[in-house]
């Protein structure tokens, strides 16, 4: 893989800032420690995701997307770039 691969820290017009794998500034927006315990002590959790973390996983990505978040920090589990 080449440079522009991944995303990064580099400098675009002079400027740091992150850098997607086009080469474009991308502005991070998001949340660590996503976590569904809090959930699983109440009837939500067995109501609306059976028991299914995956399910979760999904719901709470589409919620972060539709809120404009675009990442997924240190132990969330969840990935909002794909």
């Amino acid at each position: 893989m080449g440079k522009g691969a991944f995303y990064r820290i580099g400098a675009v017009k002079g400027r740091q800032c992150f850098v997607n794998p086009a080469g474009r500034p991308f502005f991070s927006i998001g949340m660590n420690h996503i976590d569904s315990a809090p959930l699983r002590t109440d009837d939500t959790w067995h109501r609306e995701f059976g028991d299914d973390a995956q399910r979760w996983l999904k719901a709470v990505r589409a919620d972060l997307l539709a809120w404009g978040f675009n990442f997924g920090g240190l132990g969330s589990g969840v990935r909002v770039d794909q």
